[in-house]
């Protein structure tokens, strides 16, 4: 990894990893873990499927995470660490990186785990995901401890896509077919898999035989599905589970840390309204419409009504303190504007419009606030609260016509890779939000440059360009948020600026 990708993620972490609202607070490990006992872990939305780590997304790996593990895992700025890999070599050209891999590991089913377990995973990633390892051609076994990765070119996310996404899973266990595996996660982790139900919980038991000796301390996991955060808190306080990952239900997370549960956050969703500007009869193809949204909102009220302290008021695609914002460039609320601008637009008396929300993720009351001040301007916006499928079907296929939508994005943190996980045209991420034109060269350098001041430069140039267009609304940052009860220690949940936890080094003092 290059020095200065070090500094500049130290630095960004320093400006990012926050107190948020006075309500995050740090567990105090008892300085002995101690073993047994089942972690219990209420999380809102089943995943669609988290076993077939080929095609894995944020989601789908975190159902999986206590199973499979990946080459590297990362410190709190990002900057990557070893897990199945010990070490690896950049070639100075960023042709290649060799991996030297742990050595006596096992999966789950007893199989090895060596250079052809890894090129299987990665070959197969690469042929469902292409594009997904960016920079990356191929990859050649040297011999059972060493793998290489050949590279197009170094990308400057890679690192992220190979701890988060590259997850690799037994290759006799993923022969058996997608069908065959989507619910059933069988890797080298601390946990081996016991049993699904769908829309209620997964289970884990601890594996034996892990690499780390004397882990995992627990004895087992649960992962449970709540959708409501008032059951979801009710069983928490009820001592039917540990730990909460409360989302953007931020009323029932400061209420349970009045009680006396312990929050961790971290920042990182990029909250925001994406117009439709690829059907050429949409209303928002009119850039005074989509500047005039803008000034419609008034941001710092809504995360100041709705947030807890959990939501940070956001007027650009990158945030501050990261590489690409720019100081001062933002569209202030401003009614007066937003009237005089869709006057301007030929809608002196607004018009109706529709915003479709992910019914599984959004926070009503945040929904029904942007519905509130966009009809002070005279936008009629009606709320279509999608299911996940519907919605992800429009947000990466088909595409939704003369409307917003509303945009929920994590990403690693570093703006490279944060841009190019939402905006690449390849990925076809919201799907009817077009980019301007110089987008895609503009990041597609972005992404290879190697060093501080190039990546500066073409940073703020792409803020700009977005700004500019108004590619999208921007609205706000929030911040992921998990609840725990005091004695349940080293889980790290929501404690990283990348969103790893550890559950070989969890454990309870109950």
């Amino acid at each position: 990894m290059n020095r200065f990708w070090k500094i500049v993620l130290t630095q960004i972490v320093v400006l990012t990893l926050i107190t948020v609202g006075g309500l995050l607070h740090s567990s105090s490990a008892a300085p002995t873990p101690k073993y047994g006992g089942v972690l219990r872990i209420i999380v809102q939305v089943a995943p669609p499927q988290f076993g077939w780590t080929p095609t894995f997304a944020a989601g789908e790996a975190n159902g999986a995470s206590p199973a499979v593990e990946a080459l590297v895992t990362f410190d709190k700025t990002g900057s990557p660490l070893p897990k199945l890999a010990t070490d690896w070599q950049i070639d100075p050209n960023g042709k290649f990186i060799v991996f030297n891999l742990r050595k006596g590991v096992k999966f789950h089913d007893g199989t090895d785990f060596n250079a052809q377990a890894v090129k299987y995973n990665i070959d197969l990633e690469m042929k469902l995901r292409p594009g997904e390892l960016k920079g990356v051609k191929s990859v050649d076994v040297i011999d059972d401890d060493t793998v290489r990765l050949n590279l197009n070119f170094f990308a400057n996310n890679l690192w992220d896509r190979l701890g988060t996404r590259a997850f690799i899973s037994s290759p006799a266990h993923l022969a058996k077919g997608e069908d065959a595996v989507k619910f059933f996660p069988l890797g080298t982790g601390p946990f081996e898999f016991v049993e699904w139900k769908r829309d209620s919980y997964i289970k884990f038991k601890k594996f034996g035989n892990y690499w780390q000796k004397g882990k995992p301390y627990l004895d087992g996991l649960e992962i449970i599905f709540i959708s409501d955060p008032m059951t979801a808190s009710a069983a928490l306080l009820a001592g039917e589970a540990d730990v909460y990952d409360a989302g953007a239900n931020f009323k029932e997370a400061a209420d349970l840390v009045a009680r006396g549960f312990v929050s961790s956050a971290i920042p990182g969703l990029v909250m925001g309204l994406a117009p439709d500007t690829k059907n050429r009869e949409s209303i928002y193809n009119n850039l005074k419409v989509r500047e005039a949204v803008e000034y419609a909102l008034n941001r710092q009220a809504l995360v100041k009504t709705l947030g807890y302290g959990f939501l940070k008021a956001r007027t650009q695609f990158i945030v501050p303190g990261y590489l690409g914002y720019i100081a001062g460039l933002e569209r202030k609320y401003d009614p007066q504007k937003a009237r005089q601008l869709l006057t301007e637009a030929g809608y002196p008396k607004g018009f109706k419009t529709k915003i479709i929300a992910d019914a599984e993720f959004v926070s009503r009351d945040m929904m029904s606030g942007i519905q509130a001040q966009l009809a002070d301007v005279g936008i009629d916006a009606q709320i279509d609260y999608a299911d996940p499928g519907r919605y992800a079907d429009w947000r990466r296929k088909s595409g939704w016509k003369d409307a917003l939508m509303f945009m929920r994005n994590a990403g690693f943190p570093w703006p490279p890779n944060l841009s190019e996980f939402i905006l690449d045209k390849s990925r076809n991420d919201y799907a009817s939000m077009a980019r301007p034109d110089g987008l895609q060269e503009m990041l597609e350098n972005l992404l290879k440059a190697q060093d501080l001041p190039t990546q500066t430069s073409l940073s703020e140039k792409m803020t700009r360009l977005l700004f500019d267009h108004v590619t999208f609304i921007p609205l706000y940052t929030q911040y992921g948020v998990s609840i725990a009860a005091p004695y349940v220690h080293d889980a790290r949940r929501f404690e990283t600026i990348v969103v790893e936890w550890t559950p070989a080094d969890a454990w309870l003092s109950k």
